[in-house]
């Protein structure tokens, strides 16, 4: 998976990083976003890659100290690559995991909360998000090329099966 990294990397300035849906009975928990990127906005709750940390590491650590969750066996579902203004420059892997353990704790990034996953699309979500929802409850994985603009909207430029 961290291999991937360096084959779709568009420019030295793209940071990695993760994000998590976390699923029970039908609900995904949400951040309610209190810093840009997408501020004002409910996102999967997730975070950077630290150096010399492998991208299940990385989710795994942010997912915990997020959301106080510790989650088992998240499954990749999506990675983009995505370039454009400052903060929207990025290598996204995008996970799902219905194993988990631990409680929902506070979190200083914004408020949890728990959304139903076939209302998400009716949600407070950027539209790049909703855009990607198909693709991230999908039985296949996908390899995603995004661009953003200076006022931050969001193209998809290609989608590719990612066979990993």
């Amino acid at each position: 998976m961290d291999r991937l990294i360096e084959t779709i990397r568009r420019s030295s300035i793209q940071k990695v990083a993760a994000i998590c849906y976390i699923v029970k009975y039908g609900k995904t928990l949400m951040l309610d976003r209190v810093k840009e990127p997408f501020s004002g906005y409910l996102v999967a709750p997730g975070g950077k890659k630290e150096n010399n940390e492998d991208i299940l590491s990385c989710i795994k650590r942010e997912m915990y100290e997020e959301t106080g969750i510790d989650i088992k066996e998240p499954e990749l579902k999506v990675v983009t690559t995505e370039i454009g203004p400052d903060n929207y420059n990025w290598i996204l892997y995008i996970f799902i995991c219905d194993k988990f353990t631990g409680e929902v704790k506070e979190s200083n990034e914004g408020k949890l909360v728990w959304v139903d996953i076939d209302r998400l699309d009716e949600e407070r979500l950027n539209k790049i998000d909703k855009d990607l929802l198909p693709y991230v409850f999908s039985n296949k994985k996908y390899l995603i090329y995004l661009s953003y603009d200076e006022q931050k909207n969001c193209t998809i430029e290609s989608i590719e099966e990612l066979n990993l």
